[in-house]
C-alpha cells in the first residue's frame, strides 16, 4: 500500500543521538540563532505556517515539512533525508517568511548552497513566479543586481560552493552589517554530493570540487546561524561525512525510508553474444503499438556513446513510428552535450503527464532536481555509479504511486567503473529491495505478492495473479531473425567521393572548434579528435564498412560515434552518393545547421559558473602527472608548455574536454 505523505500518524521522524563534536568546535560555534529571551510561541508558528501555505499556494504542508520548520525555529540544525517528491526545498524556502512573522522582523535572508547552476535557475524562476525575491549569485550579470544582493533585497540567495567561498565579494558579504542582522539560515541542497565531490577515496589526485570539503567555513563566516542540509538519498557513511564537514551540532534528523512499495526491481545479465536489440527492442515494440499511451520510460546510460548507440538502435527499429501524427518525436536523447534548446524541450515534455516524449535515453545529465511526471519505467544500461545514485534515479519512476518498474542491465565491463556497493547489489542473489534498503538501514514491509517485489522474489511466488512470473521478465522483441543484412556494391570512385566529403566535413569541424577559443589559441592537452568526436579514425571506419551502412543504427554499430549529428552527416553523404539509404533515418532537423551550432560550448551546466570552472581547471593541472600515463594524452602532454599565455586558453579547453566526458 502506498503511504500517504500527509498522514502524521504514518510519518517516521527520527532524532539522532548527539553527534561527536570536539570541545574546541563547540566553543568556536557558540551560536544561538534565536535570542534566549524569545520563547517558542507555537501559536505564532502556526500562523506563520498558514502564511507560507498561502504564499506558496498549498492547501497545507505535509508532516515532514511542518516538523522540520518547527524544529529549525526552535534553534536546531536540521538534516532532511526524504525521497524525491516530498517537498524538501520548501522547508528552507519558507524560512524567510517564518522568521519575519515569528520574530516580528522584516527582510530575513536564507543563503542556499546549490551544486548545479541549472538546478538553482529553476528554483529561482519558480520562486520569482510566486512573487518571492530570489537570485543566483553565480549568474548575476548586472552590477546593480549585485549591489541589491549585498543590500539584502533578496530573501533567498542561491550560489555554488565556489561562488560563496572562493569569490571574495560574496564571501565578505556574509559578514557585512546587513547579513549579520538578517541572515536566518544556511541551506545546503543535494547534500549527498558533499561526499561524492568533496572527498576522495585515494590520495592520488585532488577531489573534484574542493569547496565542498570546505563548507565548514560557513560556521566562521556566519557563526550564529543554523544549517539545514537536504538530500533524497544518503547512506550512513554519507550522512556522517555531511555531519563532519558541516560541523552539524546534534542535528535533528527527519528521515523516511527510500523504499517504494509500488516499484518492482529486476536485474538482468547481458550475454556478450546477444545483440542489444534483444534487451531493448521491446521498447520500440511498445512505442509502435501504444504510441502516445506508451508507458513513459527513462533509459539511463553510463556514457554519451552508449546513449547514442541505444538511441540509434531504438530509432532504427521504429523508423516513421517514432513520431506522433502531429510529427512530434516520442523518442529523444539527452546528455551533457545536447543543445540547450533540445534540453529545454525535453524538460518541458517531462514536466507534464501529457508530454509527447515517451522514451528518453539519457546520461546522468538528466539528473538532480529534474521534475519528472508520470514515469513508469527506469531502465539502467549499466549500473549507476553508486547505490545512492541508483536509488535516486530509480526513484523517478512511480512517483504518483502507480505500479512502476526498475530494470538494470549489466555485464562485466559495465561494472568496471562503479563503486563496490553497486557491484555488490547488482551481483547479489538476495531480494533486490532488501539489498537496496540495507545500504540505507531503512525498514520496509514485504510485499504480499512476491512477484511484484523483484526478480528474485518472483522465482518463489506462488500466487495465481495473471502477472505472476511475467512482471520481471524482459519482453520479447518481435523480429524476424532470418532477415538478411542489406549490402551494396561500391565503386572506387564512389568510395573516393565519400572520403572527400567527410574530410571536408572534418576540416570544417576543426575550424569551428578553433573559432570557439580566444584568438585561435587552443593550447589543448588532449587530441582534438577527442573534443570533436570525429576524426580520420571515423572516416576510415566508414570506408571500411561502406557496403553495409544504410541507417543511423548501422552507423552506430560499425562506427565509433557518440554524437547523432555526426551520424546524420555520414548518412547524408551516403544518401547523396548512393541514393539507397532510408531518408526517414535522417534527423528531421536541418543537418546543415550543425556548422552554426557551437555544440562544444553547450556542454555541462556544471561549468557555467566561473569560480567552478577555475576550480576544475586547477584539479586538471594538479593531475597532469597522472594524466601523462593515459595513452590518449601522453603524446600531447609531452609537448605541452605551461606558460602565461597558455593559461588564458586552458579554461576553454577544459570546458570542451569535460563536455565530452562522462562526469561519473
Amino acid at each position: 500500500m502506498f503511504r500517504s505523505r500527509n498522514a502524521a500518524s504514518q510519518t517516521r521522524l527520527l532524532q539522532t543521538a548527539p553527534h561527536s563534536v570536539s570541545q574546541s568546535e563547540r566553543d568556536s560555534r557558540n551560536r544561538e540563532a534565536i535570542p534566549a529571551s524569545w520563547k517558542f510561541n507555537m501559536a505564532a508558528v502556526e500562523e506563520a505556517l498558514k502564511a507560507v501555505c498561502e504564499k506558496f499556494r498549498f492547501k497545507e504542508l505535509n508532516a515532514y515539512q511542518k516538523v522540520a520548520i518547527e524544529k529549525f525555529m526552535q534553534g536546531r540544525d536540521i538534516f532532511v533525508n526524504l525521497p524525491t517528491g516530498y517537498g524538501k526545498s520548501l522547508i528552507f524556502q519558507a524560512l524567510p517568511t517564518m522568521f519575519d512573522m515569528v520574530m516580528a522582523g522584516q527582510g530575513s535572508i536564507v543563503v542556499v548552497v546549490c551544486p548545479l547552476l541549472n538546478l538553482s535557475k529553476d528554483q529561482v524562476a519558480y520562486l520569482n513566479s510566486l512573487g518571492i525575491s530570489a537570485i543566483n549569485i553565480s549568474h548575476v550579470e548586472k552590477e546593480g543586481d549585485r549591489r541589491d544582493v549585498e543590500a539584502g533585497k533578496y530573501s533567498l540567495v542561491y550560489g555554488t560552493p565556489e561562488s560563496w567561498l572562493d569569490n571574495d565579494r560574496w564571501r565578505s558579504m556574509l559578514t557585512n552589517k546587513v547579513y549579520s542582522e538578517k541572515l536566518c539560515a544556511i541551506a545546503v541542497d543535494e547534500a549527498h554530493v558533499i561526499r561524492q565531490w568533496g572527498t576522495s577515496s585515494t590520495n592520488d589526485h585532488a577531489v573534484f570540487r574542493e569547496c565542498y570539503a570546505r563548507l565548514h567555513e560557513f560556521r566562521s563566516l556566519a557563526p550564529k546561524e543554523q544549517i539545514v542540509a537536504l538530500t533524497a538519498t544518503a547512506t550512513n557513511k554519507t550522512r556522517d561525512t555531511i555531519f563532519d564537514i558541516l560541523l552539524m551540532k546534534e542535528p535533528y534528523v527527519i528521515f523516511d525510508s527510500p523504499n517504494k512499495p509500488n516499484l518492482t526491481y529486476s536485474i538482468h545479465y547481458m550475454e556478450k553474444e546477444v545483440d542489444i536489440v534483444y534487451y531493448l527492442g521491446w521498447l520500440a515494440d511498445d512505442l509502435r503499438t501504444n504510441k502516445e499511451e506508451c508507458a513513459r520510460t527513462i533509459v539511463y546510460c553510463q556514457t554519451i556513446k552508449q546513449c547514442g548507440v541505444i538511441y540509434a538502435t531504438i530509432r532504427g527499429l521504429l523508423g516513421k513510428d517514432m513520431f506522433t501524427p502531429n510529427d512530434e518525436a516520442m523518442l529523444e536523447m539527452l546528455h551533457s552535450c545536447t543543445p540547450v534548446a533540445n534540453k529545454n524541450t525535453i524538460m518541458e515534455s517531462f514536466s507534464t503527464e501529457a508530454g509527447k516524449i515517451r522514451v528518453l535515453v539519457a546520461t546522468i545529465a538528466f539528473g538532480m532536481g529534474v521534475n519528472c511526471k508520470a514515469v513508469s519505467r527506469v531502465v539502467h544500461f549499466g549500473p549507476a555509479k553508486n547505490i545512492e545514485s541508483y536509488a535516486q534515479e530509480t526513484g523517478r519512476a512511480g512517483r504518483d504511486g502507480s505500479p512502476a518498474q526498475a530494470i538494470l542491465l549489466y555485464n562485466g565491463l559495465l561494472l568496471a567503473h562503479v563503486e563496490g556497493n553497486m557491484t555488490m547489489y547488482a551481483t547479489s542473489s538476495e531480494c533486490r529491495r532488501k539489498g537496496l534498503m540495507k545500504h540505507f538501514e531503512a525498514e520496509f514491509t514485504h510485499i504480499s505478492h512476491l512477484h511484484l517485489c523483484c526478480d528474485i522474489c518472483a522465482m518463489v511466488c506462488k500466487c495465481s495473479l495473471p502477472s505472476c512470473g511475467k512482471s520481471t521478465e524482459i519482453p520479447s522483441y518481435k523480429t524476424n531473425a532470418n532477415t538478411a543484412r542489406k549490402t551494396r556494391q561500391v565503386s572506387h570512385e564512389q568510395k573516393a567521393s565519400v572520403c572527400q566529403e567527410l574530410n571536408i566535413y572534418h576540416k570544417e569541424l576543426v575550424r569551428n572548434l578553433l573559432k570557439t577559443t580566444s584568438m585561435c589559441q587552443i593550447n589543448i592537452f588532449t587530441d582534438i579528435s577527442f573534443v570533436l568526436g570525429f576524426s580520420e579514425l571515423q572516416i576510415q571506419q566508414v570506408l571500411n564498412n561502406i557496403e553495409s551502412l544504410f541507417t543511423v543504427q548501422d552507423i552506430y554499430e560499425y562506427i565509433e560515434i557518440w554524437d547523432l549529428r555526426h551520424a546524420n552527416k555520414i548518412l547524408q553523404v551516403l544518401a547523396d552518393t548512393f541514393n539507397d539509404t532510408d531518408e526517414n533515418n535522417l534527423d528531421k532537423a536541418d543537418i546543415d545547421d550543425l556548422m552554426d551550432d557551437l555544440w562544444v560550448e553547450e556542454c555541462m551546466s556544471l561549468l557555467d559558473d566561473d569560480e567552478l570552472l577555475a576550480k576544475v581547471t586547477d584539479v586538471f593541472l594538479q593531475d597532469i602527472s597522472m594524466l601523462q600515463n593515459m595513452s590518449l594524452l601522453k603524446e600531447n602532454l609531452s609537448n605541452l608548455e605551461i606558460s602565461d599565455t597558455s593559461f588564458a586558453a586552458v579554461p576553454d579547453v577544459v570546458q570542451n574536454v569535460l563536455g565530452n566526458m562522462d562526469m561519473n
